[in-house]
């Protein structure tokens, strides 16, 4: 590494900027109404619990997002449909 590279490095050491980098927004923290009708839905709730971290956070992503009620509640039993099918957002 140049020297260059490392005087920004030990700048972002110094600025907290490097601890920062590492810390991610917490998205795997599950919406309660989410995590209810997973505990309702056992083979849903082992389905998505089998999945990949990134494929966790997608549903998790796109039931948190909904801004009105109506639209979390079609995205909770959507997400719920397909997971009992096994399957993941954007392949029915």
């Amino acid at each position: 590494m140049t020297s260059a590279g490392m005087a920004r490095i030990d700048e972002a050491k110094a600025n907290g900027e490097w601890d920062m980098a590492a810390v991610r927004e917490d998205t795997t923290m599950v919406p309660e109404e989410l995590s209810d009708a997973l505990a309702a839905n056992e083979k849903a709730r082992l389905n998505f619990e089998r999945l990949a971290p990134s494929y966790r956070r997608q549903f998790i992503y796109r039931v948190a997002i909904a801004k009105r009620p109506e639209t979390r509640q079609r995205r909770i039993k959507e997400t719920i449909d397909l997971l009992v099918r096994n399957n993941k957002l954007g392949l029915k």
